[in-house]
Protein backbone atom coordinates (compact mmCIF):
# COMPACT_ATOMS: atom_id res chain seq x y z
CA UNK A 1 0.00 0.00 0.00
CA UNK A 2 2.78 2.52 0.54
CA UNK A 3 4.42 1.94 -2.57
CA UNK A 4 1.10 2.91 -4.09
CA UNK A 5 1.21 5.88 -2.04
CA UNK A 6 4.79 6.74 -3.18
CA UNK A 7 4.12 5.93 -7.17
CA UNK A 8 0.90 7.62 -7.28
CA UNK A 9 -0.62 10.11 -4.21
CA UNK A 10 2.87 11.41 -2.89
CA UNK A 11 3.11 14.48 -5.53
CA UNK A 12 -0.54 15.46 -5.19
CA UNK A 13 -1.99 18.19 -4.00
CA UNK A 14 -4.61 16.17 -2.08
CA UNK A 15 -3.03 16.34 1.15
CA UNK A 16 -6.15 15.02 3.39
CA UNK A 17 -6.75 12.05 1.48
CA UNK A 18 -3.04 11.07 1.76
CA UNK A 19 -3.60 11.41 5.29
CA UNK A 20 -6.01 9.16 5.67
CA UNK A 21 -4.59 6.58 2.88
CA UNK A 22 -1.45 6.93 4.88
CA UNK A 23 -3.60 6.04 8.59
CA UNK A 24 -5.04 3.36 6.85
CA UNK A 25 -2.53 1.56 6.25
CA UNK A 26 -1.72 0.36 9.79
CA UNK A 27 -5.56 -1.19 10.00
CA UNK A 28 -4.96 -2.36 7.08
CA UNK A 29 -2.03 -4.30 8.39
CA UNK A 30 -3.08 -5.36 11.08
CA UNK A 31 -5.76 -7.47 10.33
CA UNK A 32 -4.93 -8.84 6.89
CA UNK A 33 -2.91 -11.55 8.80
CA UNK A 34 -5.99 -12.74 10.58
CA UNK A 35 -8.26 -13.09 7.32
CA UNK A 36 -9.15 -16.09 5.96
CA UNK A 37 -11.20 -17.84 3.24
CA UNK A 38 -12.30 -21.45 3.95
CA UNK A 39 -10.26 -24.46 2.04
CA UNK A 40 -12.47 -27.42 1.66
CA UNK A 41 -8.97 -29.66 0.73
CA UNK A 42 -9.07 -33.11 2.54
CA UNK A 43 -7.47 -33.71 5.51
CA UNK A 44 -5.50 -36.23 4.18
CA UNK A 45 -3.80 -33.72 1.75
CA UNK A 46 -3.00 -30.95 4.52
CA UNK A 47 0.24 -30.19 6.25
CA UNK A 48 -1.62 -29.56 9.95
CA UNK A 49 0.98 -28.16 12.09
CA UNK A 50 4.13 -26.45 10.42
CA UNK A 51 7.27 -27.49 12.84
CA UNK A 52 10.60 -25.26 12.26
CA UNK A 53 13.08 -26.68 9.53
CA UNK A 54 16.06 -28.25 10.75
CA UNK A 55 19.01 -28.11 8.88
CA UNK A 56 21.18 -31.74 9.72
CA UNK A 57 24.87 -30.75 8.42
CA UNK A 58 27.29 -33.97 7.45
CA UNK A 59 29.25 -32.68 10.38
CA UNK A 60 26.28 -33.35 12.44
CA UNK A 61 25.46 -29.86 13.69
CA UNK A 62 22.41 -29.18 14.26
CA UNK A 63 20.67 -26.19 13.01
CA UNK A 64 17.24 -24.20 13.38
CA UNK A 65 16.63 -22.22 10.19
CA UNK A 66 13.81 -20.66 11.68
CA UNK A 67 14.11 -20.47 15.33
CA UNK A 68 17.10 -19.25 16.39
CA UNK A 69 17.44 -16.41 18.12
CA UNK A 70 15.21 -13.84 16.10
CA UNK A 71 11.95 -13.61 18.27
CA UNK A 72 14.36 -13.06 21.64
CA UNK A 73 15.96 -10.61 19.12
CA UNK A 74 12.66 -8.96 17.89
CA UNK A 75 10.98 -8.47 21.03
CA UNK A 76 14.59 -7.10 22.94
CA UNK A 77 14.37 -4.87 19.68
CA UNK A 78 10.61 -3.90 20.37
CA UNK A 79 10.89 -3.57 24.12
CA UNK A 80 13.50 -1.41 23.78
CA UNK A 81 12.01 0.74 20.81
CA UNK A 82 8.51 1.36 23.42
CA UNK A 83 10.79 2.16 26.47
CA UNK A 84 12.34 4.78 24.37
CA UNK A 85 8.66 5.93 23.06
CA UNK A 86 7.89 6.09 26.26
CA UNK A 87 10.50 8.04 27.97
CA UNK A 88 10.13 10.61 24.85
CA UNK A 89 6.72 10.95 25.64
CA UNK A 90 7.45 11.63 29.27
CA UNK A 91 10.02 13.99 28.65
CA UNK A 92 7.92 16.32 26.29
CA UNK A 93 5.61 16.61 28.96
CA UNK A 94 7.63 17.24 31.06
CA UNK A 95 8.96 19.70 28.61
CA UNK A 96 5.45 21.10 27.89
CA UNK A 97 4.98 22.10 32.26
CA UNK A 98 8.56 23.98 31.99
CA UNK A 99 7.44 25.73 29.09
CA UNK A 100 4.28 26.87 30.37
CA UNK A 101 6.39 28.45 32.66
CA UNK A 102 9.51 29.69 30.60
CA UNK A 103 9.10 30.29 27.45
CA UNK A 104 12.15 32.09 26.61
CA UNK A 105 13.82 29.01 25.55
CA UNK A 106 15.75 28.63 22.09
CA UNK A 107 13.28 25.89 20.71
CA UNK A 108 11.46 26.11 17.95
CA UNK A 109 7.69 26.74 17.19
CA UNK A 110 5.58 23.29 17.78
CA UNK A 111 2.46 22.10 18.82
CA UNK A 112 1.84 18.68 20.14
CA UNK A 113 -2.51 18.19 20.40
CA UNK A 114 -3.76 21.63 22.08
CA UNK A 115 -0.31 22.78 23.75
CA UNK A 116 1.13 25.45 21.29
CA UNK A 117 4.31 26.88 22.00
CA UNK A 118 6.49 29.75 20.14
CA UNK A 119 9.14 31.84 21.63
CA UNK A 120 8.87 35.44 22.64
CA UNK A 121 11.50 36.61 20.38
CA UNK A 122 9.21 36.16 17.14
CA UNK A 123 7.35 39.28 15.99
CA UNK A 124 3.65 39.72 15.83
CA UNK A 125 3.16 38.89 12.28
CA UNK A 126 5.47 36.33 12.09
CA UNK A 127 3.80 34.46 14.95
CA UNK A 128 0.45 35.03 14.04
CA UNK A 129 0.85 33.13 11.20
CA UNK A 130 2.74 30.15 12.97
CA UNK A 131 0.06 30.37 15.78
CA UNK A 132 -2.47 29.93 12.55
CA UNK A 133 -0.62 26.99 11.28
CA UNK A 134 0.22 25.33 14.89
CA UNK A 135 -3.82 25.43 15.30
CA UNK A 136 -4.39 23.68 11.92
CA UNK A 137 -2.22 20.74 13.70
CA UNK A 138 -4.06 20.80 17.08
CA UNK A 139 -7.92 21.03 15.24
CA UNK A 140 -7.05 18.21 13.51
CA UNK A 141 -5.40 16.19 15.93
CA UNK A 142 -2.28 15.89 13.95
CA UNK A 143 -0.46 14.48 17.32
CA UNK A 144 -2.41 11.50 17.17
CA UNK A 145 -1.24 10.61 14.07
CA UNK A 146 2.25 10.69 14.84
CA UNK A 147 1.88 9.19 18.48
CA UNK A 148 0.29 6.18 16.54
CA UNK A 149 2.20 5.49 13.64
CA UNK A 150 5.19 6.27 16.25
CA UNK A 151 3.99 3.02 18.18
CA UNK A 152 3.39 1.03 15.14
CA UNK A 153 6.77 1.61 14.91
CA UNK A 154 8.07 -0.03 17.72
CA UNK A 155 6.25 -3.66 16.64
CA UNK A 156 7.16 -3.19 13.10
CA UNK A 157 10.59 -1.40 13.16
CA UNK A 158 12.39 -3.67 10.92
CA UNK A 159 10.08 -3.24 7.42
CA UNK A 160 12.07 0.29 6.56
CA UNK A 161 8.45 1.14 4.86
CA UNK A 162 6.89 1.54 8.15
CA UNK A 163 9.90 4.40 8.80
CA UNK A 164 9.21 6.05 5.41
CA UNK A 165 5.59 6.58 5.91
CA UNK A 166 6.42 7.85 9.39
CA UNK A 167 8.30 10.44 7.57
CA UNK A 168 5.73 11.00 4.62
CA UNK A 169 2.49 11.51 7.48
CA UNK A 170 4.95 13.92 9.17
CA UNK A 171 5.68 15.80 5.66
CA UNK A 172 1.70 15.53 5.25
CA UNK A 173 0.90 17.55 8.29
CA UNK A 174 3.23 20.17 7.50
CA UNK A 175 1.69 20.39 3.79
CA UNK A 176 -1.74 20.80 5.18
CA UNK A 177 -1.53 23.74 7.37
CA UNK A 178 1.18 25.53 5.30
CA UNK A 179 -1.91 24.65 2.70
CA UNK A 180 -4.69 26.19 4.57
CA UNK A 181 -2.38 29.22 6.30
CA UNK A 182 -0.42 30.59 3.15
CA UNK A 183 -3.83 31.06 1.17
CA UNK A 184 -3.68 34.73 1.92
CA UNK A 185 0.30 36.18 1.58
CA UNK A 186 2.71 32.89 0.07
CA UNK A 187 5.57 35.04 -0.52
CA UNK A 188 5.24 36.78 3.18
CA UNK A 189 4.72 33.34 4.41
CA UNK A 190 7.82 32.08 2.52
CA UNK A 191 9.64 34.42 4.32
CA UNK A 192 8.16 33.08 7.76
CA UNK A 193 9.64 29.76 7.00
CA UNK A 194 13.06 31.05 6.06
CA UNK A 195 13.03 33.23 9.21
CA UNK A 196 12.65 30.71 11.55
CA UNK A 197 15.62 28.43 10.61
CA UNK A 198 17.59 28.94 13.82
CA UNK A 199 16.86 26.86 16.81
CA UNK A 200 16.33 23.30 18.37
CA UNK A 201 13.60 20.75 17.86
CA UNK A 202 12.47 19.25 21.01
CA UNK A 203 11.33 15.99 20.25
CA UNK A 204 10.23 13.64 16.94
CA UNK A 205 6.58 13.50 18.68
CA UNK A 206 5.20 16.88 17.73
CA UNK A 207 4.41 18.87 14.95
CA UNK A 208 7.67 21.38 14.60
CA UNK A 209 6.52 24.25 12.59
CA UNK A 210 10.48 24.59 11.26
CA UNK A 211 11.78 21.62 10.20
CA UNK A 212 14.73 22.26 9.15
CA UNK A 213 15.64 19.60 6.30
CA UNK A 214 12.03 19.82 5.24
CA UNK A 215 11.48 23.59 4.82
CA UNK A 216 12.67 23.58 0.82
CA UNK A 217 10.45 20.87 0.05
CA UNK A 218 7.21 22.56 2.03
CA UNK A 219 7.69 25.82 -0.22
CA UNK A 220 7.86 23.56 -3.43
CA UNK A 221 5.07 21.84 -2.38
CA UNK A 222 3.21 25.33 -1.59
CA UNK A 223 4.51 26.19 -5.08
CA UNK A 224 3.01 23.25 -7.17
CA UNK A 225 0.35 23.79 -8.90
CA UNK A 226 -3.23 22.22 -7.78
CA UNK A 227 -3.63 18.61 -8.43
CA UNK A 228 -6.59 18.44 -11.60
CA UNK A 229 -9.57 16.97 -9.50
CA UNK A 230 -10.35 14.44 -11.78
CA UNK A 231 -6.87 12.57 -10.39
CA UNK A 232 -8.58 11.41 -7.55
CA UNK A 233 -10.49 8.73 -9.35
CA UNK A 234 -6.46 7.01 -8.67
CA UNK A 235 -7.35 6.53 -5.36
CA UNK A 236 -9.99 4.43 -6.88
CA UNK A 237 -6.92 2.08 -7.86
CA UNK A 238 -6.71 0.92 -4.92
CA UNK A 239 -9.77 -1.24 -4.65
CA UNK A 240 -8.51 -3.84 -7.05
CA UNK A 241 -5.11 -3.55 -5.44
CA UNK A 242 -7.25 -4.25 -2.19
CA UNK A 243 -8.66 -7.36 -3.49
CA UNK A 244 -5.41 -8.65 -4.79
CA UNK A 245 -3.76 -8.38 -1.22
CA UNK A 246 -6.75 -9.12 0.61
CA UNK A 247 -6.88 -12.56 -1.18
CA UNK A 248 -3.40 -13.05 -1.01
CA UNK A 249 -2.97 -12.91 2.46
CA UNK A 250 -6.53 -14.64 3.36
CA UNK A 251 -5.37 -17.20 1.12
CA UNK A 252 -1.89 -17.66 2.69
CA UNK A 253 -3.65 -17.66 6.70
CA UNK A 254 -6.32 -20.44 5.60
CA UNK A 255 -3.01 -22.36 4.38
CA UNK A 256 -1.39 -21.39 8.16
CA UNK A 257 -4.56 -22.14 10.13
CA UNK A 258 -4.88 -25.77 7.84
CA UNK A 259 -1.58 -26.16 9.82
CA UNK A 260 -3.38 -25.80 13.18
CA UNK A 261 -6.22 -28.71 11.87
CA UNK A 262 -7.09 -31.47 14.11
CA UNK A 263 -9.13 -34.81 13.31
CA UNK A 264 -10.46 -36.72 16.27
CA UNK A 265 -12.49 -39.52 15.46
CA UNK A 266 -14.56 -38.72 12.26
CA UNK A 267 -14.66 -34.74 13.43
CA UNK A 268 -12.49 -31.82 12.03
CA UNK A 269 -11.60 -29.07 13.79
CA UNK A 270 -10.79 -25.81 12.24
CA UNK A 271 -8.26 -24.34 15.09
CA UNK A 272 -6.61 -26.45 18.01
CA UNK A 273 -6.41 -24.84 21.35
CA UNK A 274 -3.49 -26.18 22.37
CA UNK A 275 -0.88 -27.42 19.79
CA UNK A 276 1.51 -30.82 20.63
CA UNK A 277 5.03 -29.95 22.02
CA UNK A 278 7.72 -31.84 22.35
CA UNK A 279 9.27 -32.28 25.74
CA UNK A 280 11.37 -29.73 26.50
CA UNK A 281 10.24 -27.26 23.98
CA UNK A 282 12.17 -26.93 20.54
CA UNK A 283 15.27 -26.45 22.09
CA UNK A 284 15.28 -30.17 23.17
CA UNK A 285 13.63 -30.93 19.57
CA UNK A 286 16.31 -29.89 17.93
CA UNK A 287 19.00 -31.27 20.54
CA UNK A 288 16.84 -35.07 19.69
CA UNK A 289 17.61 -34.40 16.02
CA UNK A 290 21.01 -33.52 16.44
CA UNK A 291 22.11 -36.64 18.21
CA UNK A 292 20.46 -39.00 16.70
CA UNK A 293 19.67 -38.24 12.96
CA UNK A 294 23.38 -39.41 11.08
CA UNK A 295 24.17 -38.35 7.78
CA UNK A 296 24.65 -41.40 5.26
CA UNK A 297 28.32 -41.85 4.69
CA UNK A 298 27.09 -43.36 1.00
CA UNK A 299 25.13 -39.96 0.38
CA UNK A 300 28.61 -37.85 2.10
CA UNK A 301 30.16 -39.84 -0.82
CA UNK A 302 28.08 -39.63 -3.56
CA UNK A 303 27.43 -35.53 -2.44
CA UNK A 304 23.83 -35.64 -2.10
CA UNK A 305 22.11 -33.27 0.15
CA UNK A 306 18.43 -31.81 -0.34
CA UNK A 307 15.08 -31.70 1.86
CA UNK A 308 13.05 -34.16 2.99
CA UNK A 309 9.44 -33.35 4.02
CA UNK A 310 7.75 -35.40 6.64
CA UNK A 311 4.47 -36.11 8.21
CA UNK A 312 3.38 -37.70 11.50
CA UNK A 313 0.89 -37.96 13.96
CA UNK A 314 0.83 -37.08 17.47
CA UNK A 315 -1.96 -38.70 19.11
CA UNK A 316 -3.89 -38.11 22.09
CA UNK A 317 -1.52 -40.03 24.25
CA UNK A 318 1.58 -38.32 22.77
CA UNK A 319 2.47 -41.05 20.52
CA UNK A 320 4.11 -40.44 17.60
CA UNK A 321 2.29 -42.29 14.47
CA UNK A 322 2.00 -43.10 10.65
CA UNK A 323 5.20 -41.22 9.76
CA UNK A 324 5.84 -40.91 6.55
CA UNK A 325 7.49 -38.92 3.78
CA UNK A 326 5.41 -36.36 1.76
CA UNK A 327 8.11 -35.02 -0.04
CA UNK A 328 11.69 -37.00 -0.43
CA UNK A 329 15.04 -35.66 -1.17
CA UNK A 330 16.63 -39.29 -2.17
CA UNK A 331 16.39 -42.84 -0.94
CA UNK A 332 19.04 -42.64 1.64
CA UNK A 333 18.03 -39.04 3.14
CA UNK A 334 14.39 -40.10 3.53
CA UNK A 335 15.08 -43.21 4.89
CA UNK A 336 17.06 -41.50 7.47
CA UNK A 337 14.67 -38.96 8.20
CA UNK A 338 11.71 -41.74 8.88
CA UNK A 339 13.95 -43.54 11.02
CA UNK A 340 15.08 -40.78 13.65
CA UNK A 341 10.90 -39.51 13.46
CA UNK A 342 9.74 -43.33 14.16
CA UNK A 343 11.77 -43.46 16.86
CA UNK A 344 11.09 -40.07 18.74
CA UNK A 345 9.82 -40.22 22.12
CA UNK A 346 6.45 -39.07 23.17
CA UNK A 347 5.59 -35.59 22.89
CA UNK A 348 2.78 -33.19 25.23
CA UNK A 349 -0.35 -34.18 23.51
CA UNK A 350 -2.71 -31.29 21.29
CA UNK A 351 -5.30 -29.90 23.26
CA UNK A 352 -8.93 -28.61 21.89
CA UNK A 353 -11.85 -27.69 24.14
CA UNK A 354 -9.98 -29.41 26.90
CA UNK A 355 -9.56 -32.58 25.42
CA UNK A 356 -6.44 -34.51 23.51
CA UNK A 357 -7.12 -34.60 19.94
CA UNK A 358 -4.81 -35.77 17.42
CA UNK A 359 -2.59 -33.66 15.52
CA UNK A 360 -1.11 -34.07 12.32
CA UNK A 361 2.67 -32.76 12.11
CA UNK A 362 4.46 -31.80 9.52
CA UNK A 363 8.91 -31.15 9.47
CA UNK A 364 10.90 -30.06 7.19
CA UNK A 365 14.75 -32.07 7.23
CA UNK A 366 17.41 -30.19 5.37
CA UNK A 367 20.20 -32.34 4.68
CA UNK A 368 23.63 -30.47 3.83
CA UNK A 369 26.78 -31.60 3.17
CA UNK A 370 29.16 -29.39 5.21
CA UNK A 371 30.85 -26.82 3.28
CA UNK A 372 34.93 -27.15 4.74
Amino acid sequence: MYLCYQVLFSKTTFFQLNRFYLLAIIPISLVLPFLNIANSTIIENTFLAQLPEITINSNQETISNSIMNWKNVYWTISFSLMALYFFKLIRLVSLIFKLKKDVTKNILPFSFFNFIYIPENIDNEAKNMILAHERIHAKELHSLDILIYELYKTLFWFNPLVWIALKNIKNNHEFIADNIVSQSNKKHYFNVLIAQLLGANCSDLVNNFNNQLLIKKRIAMMKTQKTNNIKVLNYLLIIPIMVIALMGAATLNAQENNAKTVKKADKIYDQVDQMPEFKGGMDALMKYMGDNVTYPEKAKEEKIEGKVFVSFIVNEKGKVTEAKIVKGANELLDKEALRVINKMPDWTPGKHEGKNVNVKMHLPINFKLDDK
